[in-house]
């Protein structure tokens, strides 16, 4: 406990002592430790370190490791006696600082501990009849897939970050999957929840498919980014493993005929695995298309269900002008590549002025194409002579609308202050959005990056929260900062 002694005395030192590590918890204070947790994937967080604009220490004290609920109940309860920060922290591939600590210049003197679940790292039960599984916050979304085709089943959640995202984070955030037209976002696949409220009571809500118990308390705490509790577990929808999977492909004239005919197949009961368009930039600059835009479908599920669905894609299509079959090939190509753009961000962000991030926004299918242009006219504006690029594509897609999701790469065009413009462009495009009606994020959440946007959208709504969070949290104990709460 030598590092914790030097930051804040012998008193937080012999609490550790006595009180958290008598319970079973593991307690890390190294420096190496400390500087590792106390960020997540926040691209500006890795601008920052590359050019040399974080701290040199940590903005965390420790970070402690739980095996089961009691010890993060103790942990809490101390923690408000204390008056100690805790962040909750899954595997840490959050891209907006939603697992990020605060800074020390906002929360002076108060230790700060992250509050590491991957020990919490199983799928306690399953119920096969009814197809529901109970699952521990802190399993890494690749392992529980597994360990559920092992049994015959999946979840049918495959985030591009599935090697180095956890189910807790999945809950924190409202993630989608690649799959999510079919299986849908996680939040579609969430029936109960367990946790810790930041007082240190633990909760659990009822388990059912459905039910009219007053407001649900699940969507309460699914999406809240470890501001009003500690989630240790939940009850998800699982599938029989798939019997088939089939691959389709498109030529389309343009983007907006392209989601005329997705939307067609959508509010005609059809419901593919994943449907995937490509704006004309992205297909022209990473699929080499002349014109046009390229269109991926893959349909998977049990034989008669794929072949059924598959018939209808291909005669509702053939029907469409501007629309070209292209056969399996462009969408097997996807699925093979499909987790490859998640390990290619260093390559770019390790370049001196360099940013690069994605953007992900939904709205209803009539302001799609409106939502569409009007994002990459913000982005041209705030360019500055072509200094930054967004790329787009359409990935989830519902009855009632879908979602664009941008990748902006850009360089900032001063030798300095590479964090300024990476701001800069954020705030354009959080804007546009808005100025659209839009959501502002369909799945990575708000964490600290898209804050002022969060609460201008929320209106007198954000206040309630702040509000509720208060009575949650009157010490603001659990994620200070986050959500901008």
């Amino acid at each position: 406990m030598k590092e914790l002694e030097t930051a804040f005395g012998k008193s937080l030192a012999e609490n550790f002592s006595s009180e958290i590590q008598s319970s079973g918890f593991e307690v890390v204070d190294d420096l190496y430790a400390r500087r590792v947790y106390s960020k997540d994937l926040w691209p500006r967080n890795l601008i920052l370190d590359r050019e040399a604009s974080l701290p040199n220490d940590a903005n965390i004290d420790a970070v402690v490791r739980p095996v089961e609920v009691g010890q993060i109940s103790k942990l809490l309860k101390l923690a408000n006696e204390m008056n100690w920060v805790v962040i909750p922290y899954g595997a840490g591939s959050s891209v907006c600082g939603s697992a990020s600590a605060p800074s020390r210049s906002s929360a002076p003197k108060r230790p700060t501990l992250v509050l590491d679940l991957k020990k919490m790292d199983r799928i306690e039960a399953l119920d096969e009849v009814s197809m529901v599984a109970k699952v521990q916050a802190g399993i890494l979304g690749q392992v529980l897939e597994e360990n559920l085709n092992a049994r015959g089943f999946t979840m049918g959640h495959f985030p591009s970050s599935i090697y180095c995202s956890s189910f807790g984070g999945y809950l924190a955030t409202r993630a989608a999957g690649q799959l999510s037209t079919h299986y849908g976002k996680i939040e579609d696949m969430v029936l109960s929840v367990e946790g810790v409220l930041p007082t240190g009571e633990i909760f659990a809500t009822p388990l059912a498919p459905r039910l009219a118990v007053g407001p649900d308390w699940n969507h309460v705490f699914v999406g809240s980014e470890g501001t009003l509790g500690v989630l240790t577990s939940a009850w998800v929808k699982v599938h029989r493993s798939p019997q088939d999977r089939k691959f389709l492909g498109f030529h389309v004239a343009s983007t907006p005929d392209a989601l005329d005919g997705v939307r067609k197949w959508l509010q005609a009961g059809l419901r593919p695995a994943a449907v995937r368009i490509y704006d004309e930039e992205e297909s022209k600059l990473l699929h080499g298309y002349k014109s046009g835009v390229k269109l991926i479908v893959v349909v998977e599920g049990d034989f008669p269900y794929v072949d059924f669905t598959m018939r209808e894609l291909d005669k509702m299509a053939s029907q469409l002008s501007g629309w070209e079959n292209l056969g399996a090939d462009p969408a097997e190509e996807w699925w093979a590549k499909r987790y490859d753009i998640s390990y290619r961000q260093q390559q770019i962000l390790s370049h001196r002025r360099m940013i690069l991030d994605t953007f992900e926004v939904s709205t209803t299918w009539s302001k799609l194409p409106q939502l569409h242009l009007a994002v990459k006219a913000a982005a041209k504006k705030v360019s500055e002579g072509g200094l930054l690029v967004l790329l787009a594509h359409f990935s989830h897609f519902y009855h009632s609308g879908g979602n664009i999701y941008f990748t902006l790469c850009g360089r900032n065009p001063d030798e300095e202050g590479t964090e300024v413009f990476y701001d800069q462009v954020w705030n354009a495009l959080l804007e546009a959005c808005q100025e659209q009606g839009a959501a502002i994020s369909h799945h990575h959440g708000i964490g600290r990056l898209k804050v002022a946007a969060f609460v201008r959208s929320h209106g007198v709504l954000y206040e309630a929260l702040r509000k509720f969070k208060n009575e949650l949290d009157p010490r603001r104990i659990l994620n200070p900062e986050n959500l901008g709460l």
